[in-house]
């Protein structure tokens, strides 16, 4: 082609008689016709002011493409499935041109007079469900999850749902963050010392077993979600008497206890809380050191 026409051929020209290929299989190679043109021009030594400028994907193009993919699928493509080799454009190309998934649906939908009805529905999921569901497989793994491991089954909600939702990845996990430290019940706030004194209490000896109805507390027994995450992160995702993680053993359970049970008047704060693996905890019982 470049020697025929003595320049770089236009996109409008990769077909037959002229060309052997036309631009698709250029595309699927190398990406776009843009980047294989770059390739070619840097291979041949040409400069970079005889590229044409370079070609942003129409609507047109990308509900063509739309089309072509519901054909071969037979149905409305979803996200995921928006990459080659079933798709010459990527997910993302819908989102710039359209602002987003579900408006290039709906207008490829109108252009064939397909019934909304057949369109898939159109999710908003809710900043809160996003965020408890990040902290269940944070406590999953036993640290911090990364990017490419939101997915299921692990993640009830995709990676995409995130950068939708929050803008990227890291914005996400800032919103988890400052979520987290937003917990507002009163057994976060509390401030005062529980296990540091823990010698210096008296003990006195009772004939039974009191009970929580007869034990005076400031705190409420339920341990939060939100403080229950607390506790996991300050103690490292591991057990305190054994120190398994599931981390680093695949399914570790951990649980948050009192260290002083709650019947024996322990407080639901911070310090009187502690990281304990299934079978630490249920071996542990009603007992604690004094």
């Amino acid at each position: 082609m470049w020697k025929k026409l003595k320049r770089l051929p236009s996109k409008d020209e990769m077909k037959k008689p002229l060309s052997q290929f036309s631009v698709g299989p250029y595309q699927k190679r190398f990406g776009s016709w843009y980047k294989a043109l770059q390739l070619f021009a840097e291979k041949q030594g040409i400069p970079d002011s005889q590229l044409p400028p370079k070609h942003v994907v129409s609507k047109e193009e990308l509900l063509e493409n739309l089309r072509t993919v519901r054909e071969k699928l037979g149905r409305q493509p979803r996200t995921h499935e928006m990459k080659k080799p079933l798709s010459l454009f990527s997910v993302g190309s819908y989102y710039k041109q359209f602002g987003s998934w579900n408006k290039a649906l709906q207008l490829i939908a109108k252009k064939q007079s397909i019934p909304l009805s057949q369109l898939p529905p159109k999710i908003n999921i809710a900043v809160e469900e996003l965020l408890e569901n990040l902290k269940t497989v944070w406590e999953t793994l036993g640290r911090q999850p990364r990017y490419k491991e939101m997915k299921k089954p692990l993640s009830l909600h995709s990676r995409d749902a995130y950068r939708k939702r929050f803008g990227s990845w890291n914005k996400a996990l800032k919103r988890f963050i400052a979520w987290v430290n937003s917990d507002n019940d009163d057994s976060m706030l509390e401030t005062e010392s529980v296990t540091k004194n823990i010698s210096d209490r008296a003990v006195t000896p009772v004939a039974e077993t009191p009970t929580a109805t007869s034990v005076s507390h400031k705190t409420k027994r339920n341990i939060s979600e939100r403080m229950r995450f607390h506790i996991l992160m300050r103690d490292g995702f591991a057990c305190r008497a054994c120190g398994k993680s599931p981390a680093t053993q695949l399914g570790v359970e951990l649980h948050v206890d009192h260290i002083i049970p709650w019947s024996k008047g322990g407080e639901t704060t911070a310090d009187n809380l502690q990281t304990l693996c299934k079978q630490c905890n249920l071996g542990k019982g009603n007992a604690f050191e004094v």
